[in-house]
């Protein structure tokens, strides 16, 4: 379940396994897919970015 700002809560409505290509290495990680409008391409969690040792960029939607 994911919940927006606004307080809506919504359901996946499936998974995806998709590679990953990050610091030289691809990896298969698995996505949520939800139906809904989002200004996001891909939420990534703490722990992945943790475990990745990446620095989320805003302004070009990467990370580095």
């Amino acid at each position: 379940m994911l919940v927006g700002f606004s307080g809506e809560s919504k359901h996946s409505v499936g998974e995806i396994s998709l590679p990953v290509y990050v610091n030289g290495a691809t990896s298969l990680e698995v996505f949520s897919v939800f139906d809904c409008l989002s200004p996001y391409n891909v939420i990534l969690g703490r722990p992945w970015i943790h475990n990745n040792k990446v620095v989320p960029s805003p302004f070009p939607q990467r990370v580095n």
